[in-house]
């Protein structure tokens, strides 16, 4: 739902622009679209802080396209940088994420289900008499073996 209305944002745009100028049309569209994402947004996430950085992060979003689309000379530069500035942000908020952690905890759920079997000893103790005996291999002598 969310992807369909990042699309209908390019169709307003659109069909707004042919009757207004580009700056309000880009304007409404997205506010129009801002809005309703993050009103979509609020039953899922509750009304709070996560909702209201959507909608930030929206128009923040928004914000960046309509400057960088208003330079035409600088538009790939400052694309390119904003892009770079974006990833170093992201790999430092997630620089402490175990991504394994999860597959490690799935790994072990999986373990008590399945039977494995192992040749240890087993944990409890052994009856009186029952140890097991130690017995050295003798030599087989070259000339008793069967040809």
């Amino acid at each position: 739902m969310v992807g369909a209305a990042l699309c209908l944002f390019y169709l307003l745009l659109l069909s707004i622009s042919e009757f207004v100028g580009f700056g309000w049309a880009y304007l409404i569209a997205a506010v129009a679209s801002t809005l309703l994402i993050t009103w979509y947004c609020r039953f899922f996430l509750g009304d709070g802080v996560r909702t209201l950085m959507i909608g930030a992060g929206l128009a923040g979003v928004y914000a960046f396209l309509y400057i960088t689309l208003r330079q035409q000379d600088y538009a790939l530069l400052m694309g390119a940088i904003a892009l770079f500035i974006v990833l170093a942000i992201v790999m430092y908020v997630t620089r402490k994420v175990d991504c394994y952690a999860r597959d490690a905890s799935w790994n072990k759920r999986r373990q008590k289900r399945t039977r494995t079997f192992t040749f240890a000893e087993p944990s409890r103790p052994r009856r009186r008499g029952t140890e097991p005996m130690e017995v050295e291999a003798e030599p087989v002598e070259p000339s008793l073996k069967k040809s």
